[in-house]
């Protein structure tokens, strides 16, 4: 769970033209957890509703309905609503745009937080395109393969390397 923590720390904000470093995830923010149904993502989405940070909203994407479903019997949305936090679980696969239909749940203004956990170039990318302005984009599970590259609308193209203890962030600018 500490490196769950700490990446939700890790991620920061700025205000435009302000030249300071806001830790942690936005508060009142939208939230997606991409391939988010394994252990990991467990201890993320619990974070999220239970750890005091206080999104507004939390998506959890994942392909897998059976992980779904587990998931949301170990934290239902009820849980969430409780506490002032609409929690939604979205299953991508078949999908025609998933881009489109996630950012519609915010309204298309994107969401402030991301964080992807699965080393998959596909996922990354589609957070890429999920971030909203001033919006950090947390690679949780870095690529196994030491040559894997993701193409980034906010950055020309950016090569992972696999470590246990660093997480890359990426911030969205204009």
């Amino acid at each position: 769970m500490c490196c769950i923590i700490g990446a939700y720390h890790a991620n920061y904000h700025t205000t435009q033209y302000v030249y300071e470093h806001r830790m942690g995830v936005k508060p009142g923010g939208n939230i997606a957890l991409l391939a988010c149904a394994g252990p990991m993502g467990i201890g993320a989405i619990d974070y999220a509703i239970n750890g005091g940070i206080q999104p507004s909203r939390v998506v959890v994407v994942d392909i897998d309905d059976k992980r779904l479903a587990q998931v949301q019997k170990l934290l239902p949305v009820e849980l969430a609503a409780s506490k002032g936090i609409e929690l939604v679980y979205v299953n991508t696969k078949g999908m025609s745009d998933p881009v489109q239909m996630l950012r519609a749940l915010t309204g298309d203004a994107g969401f402030d937080d991301i964080f992807v956990y699965a080393a998959v170039p596909a996922v990354v990318e589609m957070a890429d395109e999920l971030l909203a302005e001033d919006g950090c984009l947390n690679f949780f599970a870095g690529p196994t393969d030491k040559t894997s590259k993701c193409r980034l609308i906010s950055t020309t193209s950016i090569t992972t390397a696999r470590t246990s203890s660093v997480h890359l962030a990426v911030q969205r600018t204009t």
